[in-house]
């Protein structure tokens, strides 16, 4: 062998050296487009005499379900769904329902099935095999329409009944099942010679019948009889060079399965009977019923006995809430329990809930007119406001100035005394003590003939005022303590009522306890 010369070495170096030093992205290599292929499974597809409950199919990549429970559909429908899991390049299919025999069994996957990366789809893939000495192989085809707007249904069951009674369809579930995708087509595969009714059910619990009023259905007058044909049809060749241009088109004989164009239109039947569907609560103040039917008319509410609140402000707080109402007038257990409540612990204030009354709506609309009219200067109108307020509310033509039948609810704070009771004649206390702890004063009252003697204490149980309140003949232990709490700024909402007993004894000892 000869020498290499000194300048071709050298060469060689220097594009070794400037081929190592070079630095990129390596490249990924080409985008993957391919769906997965179908290598094997076991059984064999189409396989007869079956008596396996496990399912492989292998594919040539790494794959995942996409939506199984929604894609995938097994047929016949079973009582206990079917196992469908991956494993690698694997799907895994395990029934748990006893195999019928003499049965022909589809797994049809749709487009569920996609590979690991990018998310290709092998479209309408099925796999079937068959427990008895041959396998049905024809197929029913279509398209399911809503009959309200003839929009496709999606995600709706398709089936097939042997038994061509009209009951069949809310006794036994389907004998053969499909499910429509997003155009609502439809495919039922895995079908025998014979006379078949097809139904089209949004089965809401998953038991292959129809059993729901609220479930939409679709069906077919006639019968479906299945039958096979051999067909032609167009196919093409693209151009790999141009890919908007085709290279050739050609004919492809296959098995039409017929029929394939059934329509089918989905409707829900009127249901007369009025249930509560469901109930909610979105806001505090607002809640909403929704029932299963429309009625004619709107319902009438009716509240339970309870619109009156009575308060102790501070701790002390008892809430009572009722109507008055004749059930309440009768119910003497429950006005002498009131009673004794009002007296003994003592109450002191009630907040009346109620509706505004025609004249009261009426000032409301008034004032708010008023305002309008100032507010927007329209002439001719401010000179003679109240002749021209008079007529138009007559007429009906003030609706936007009215209050809202939020507007309505009055809610009316006062003390006990001044309360018009409806129920009872509430004997006011003849004494009773409260604490203010924004001041840490302590307050006694107590009743002296039409009189009402104070004394105000400090947490060091010291003395700071008292006195006397005197007031008219209907004058009540309240109103004293109202006039008093306005001379010291005190609030019926700040105040602890206290056992009066417990605090003339706490002053009397010196405040030990």
């Amino acid at each position: 062998m000869k020498p290499i010369p000194k300048y071709i070495a050298l060469l060689l170096v220097i594009i070794g050296f400037y081929a190592c030093a070079s630095t990129g992205m390596p490249d990924g290599g080409p985008y993957d487009e391919t769906p997965p292929k179908f290598v094997r499974a076991t059984p064999e597809p189409n396989a007869t005499n079956n008596k396996r409950k496990k399912i492989s199919i292998e594919f040539d990549e790494y794959i995942k379900l996409d939506k199984a429970s929604e894609k995938v559909i097994i047929s016949p429908p079973q009582n206990e769904a079917p196992e469908v899991k991956v494993s690698g390049h694997r799907v895994l299919v395990e029934f748990f329902d006893t195999l019928r025999e003499n049965t022909t069994y589809t797994i049809d996957f749709g487009d569920a099935i996609v590979d690991n990366n990018e998310d290709n789809p092998l479209g309408n893939f099925a796999y079937a095999f068959s427990t008895g000495e041959h396998i049905d192989t024809m197929e029913v085809s279509g398209t399911v329409l809503s009959a309200d707007n003839l929009e496709p249904v999606k995600g709706i069951q398709v089936g097939l009944h042997k038994n061509l009674e009209d009951s069949a369809f809310v006794k036994l579930p389907f004998d053969r099942i499909s499910r429509t995708d997003s155009r609502g087509h439809f495919t039922i595969r895995g079908v025998a010679p014979g006379k078949y009714r097809i139904y089209a059910l949004m089965d809401g619990n998953q038991n292959y019948l129809f059993d729901s009023k609220t479930e939409a259905v679709a069906f077919l007058d006639s019968l479906v009889v299945p039958d096979m044909r051999p067909d032609v049809r167009q196919d093409t060749v693209w151009n790999e060079l141009d890919t908007l241009a085709y290279d050739t088109i050609y004919e492809v004989h296959y098995t039409r399965f017929l029929p394939d164009n059934l329509i089918l239109r989905s409707f829900k039947e009127e249901n007369p009977m009025q249930y509560l569907v469901k109930s909610e609560r979105e806001q505090l103040n607002r809640f909403s019923l929704y029932f299963s039917a429309k009625a004619d008319t709107l319902p009438t509410i009716k509240g339970l006995d309870f619109d009156v609140v009575y308060r102790i402000g501070g701790k002390n707080t008892l809430s009572l809430e009722f109507h008055l109402s004749s059930s309440v007038n009768e119910n003497q257990n429950f006005l002498v329990a009131l009673q004794n409540i009002c007296q003994q612990l003592p109450v002191s204030h009630v907040r009346i809930h109620r509706q505004m009354t025609e004249e009261e709506k009426k000032e409301w609309t008034r004032e708010r007119f008023t305002k309008w009219v100032l507010l927007n200067n329209v002439h001719g109108i401010i000179q003679d406001l109240e002749k021209k307020f008079e007529p138009l509310y007559e007429q009906q033509k003030l609706e936007r100035f009215l209050p809202t039948r939020q507007q309505q609810d009055v809610v009316e704070h006062m003390p006990l005394g001044a309360w018009d009771n409806p129920y009872f004649e509430a004997l006011p206390p003849e004494h009773f003590a409260l604490f203010v702890p924004s001041q840490s004063l302590y307050v006694c009252m107590q009743t002296s003939e039409s009189e009402f003697d104070y004394t105000l204490y400090d947490s060091q149980e010291h003395i700071l005022d008292g006195g006397r309140l005197t007031g008219n003949g209907a004058w009540t232990i309240w109103d004293a303590m109202n006039d008093l709490f306005e001379e010291l700024e005190v609030d019926w909402k700040d105040i602890i009522i206290l056992d009066h007993d417990r605090v003339k004894d706490w002053i009397e000892s010196g405040g030990e306890k």
